[in-house]
């Protein structure tokens, strides 16, 4: 499933990866904007149905690691290009079981914005990217050898994040 879909901002639909067994190392990378917020989101597992939610693997603990851009271009389709990117470091993080969006804090929030200072990204905002790598998982009734994440991301306000990702 597409990793786009971790960033479209619907509970709905999800990335799931695709190795043999439940995906341990995969990676996928979403956007943040740490402007002003020192956390981001992740909404681990297929959303939705609760049939889904339990059906399909989820992460139980991720290691985050934090990609810097050094540079910016506009494409020739007028998307924005993150250009000169680099490591910048990582932590563990290990995620509830239950249903829901999940506050991570971003631990080296002011060495980044420290790092950062003086890149604007995009007008008003200073974008990171977050790779997050699976380190174990909550395997699911049947689609245990897919792995999914519905959403990463920091873009909406906070209701947004509080609102239910499941129904019956």
């Amino acid at each position: 499933m597409n990793a786009y879909r971790v960033q479209d901002q619907r509970e709905a639909t999800r990335w799931c990866e695709g190795v043999p067994g439940t995906g341990i190392g995969e990676v996928v990378v979403g956007l943040i904007d740490i402007k002003t917020k020192n956390y981001f989101y992740i909404l681990p597992g297929a959303n939705g149905l609760r049939k889904n939610f339990e059906s399909f693997s989820r992460p139980s603990e991720v290691v985050v690691h934090y990609l810097l851009p050094g540079a910016t271009d506009t494409s020739q389709a007028g998307g924005t290009m993150l250009l000169d990117v680099s490591y910048f470091g990582k932590q563990s993080v290990k995620l509830n079981s239950e249903p829901g969006y999940q506050k991570i804090e971003i631990q080296p929030y002011k060495e980044i914005l420290k790092e950062m200072k003086g890149m604007k990204v995009r007008e008003g905002e200073t974008l990171v990217l977050v790779a997050i790598e699976i380190k174990s998982v909550i395997e699911g009734k049947e689609n245990k050898e897919h792995t999914c994440i519905a959403e990463i991301g920091n873009f909406k306000d906070e209701a947004f994040y509080k609102k239910a990702t499941l129904r019956d």
